[in-house]
Formats: C-alpha cells, structure tokens, sequence
C-alpha cells in the first residue's frame, strides 16, 4: 500500500491520496525531477489481469484529446508489480468564469 512521500517508479512523489474505487487508488504526485503535481492511479490488487487492464486504460485514454478528458501522461510499472498511470492535474475549464 502507498504511503505519502513515497517514490513510486523512481520519479513521483505521492503527495496524498485524492480518492479510490473499488479496484483502484488515485493519489497526487509530484514528479521529483519537474515538480509538476499529477494523478496517479494504482491497483489495489497487483494481478496480471489487473494490470494488463490498466496498461490498456491508460493506452486508451492516452489517445483521446477532449477539454473535458483527463489527459494520460504516462503509463509507469514499479518493482515488476504495480502499474501506475499518470494523468495531467485536473482543472475544470470553466472555474473562474463568470
């Protein structure tokens, strides 16, 4: 399980967790060499499946450039076990407009 300022994949810093489902974890992270803050979304049980069907999630979402869609930044294994997929810090594009 992660923990806050653990290093995830050697290059993201998890900051606190933003929230979780029933198969997965979303966390803040910030990228130890850019400092750029992210989501970053992990399994909660590491199987091959599971992480074939993340690895497929972020391919997917990678490809897809809407205002209103995440976009997927990268797609990071850690320790030959956990997955990590790192989506571009939400912002909503309507905050601040009046």
């Amino acid at each position: 399980m992660q923990r806050p300022h653990d290093i995830f994949a050697g290059k993201y810093e998890l900051l606190q967790p933003l929230g979780s489902g029933a198969m997965s974890w979303v966390w803040l992270a910030r990228h130890t060499t850019l400092g750029s803050e992210f989501a970053l979304k992990f399994l909660q049980v590491a199987d091959e499946d599971g992480t074939e069907r993340l690895m497929r999630e972020g391919r997917a979402m990678a490809s897809l450039q809407h205002p209103y869609v995440v976009k997927v930044t990268d797609v990071v294994e850690h320790d030959d076990e956990d997955v990590g997929v790192d989506f571009g810090r939400v912002h909503d594009p309507q905050a601040g407009r009046a």
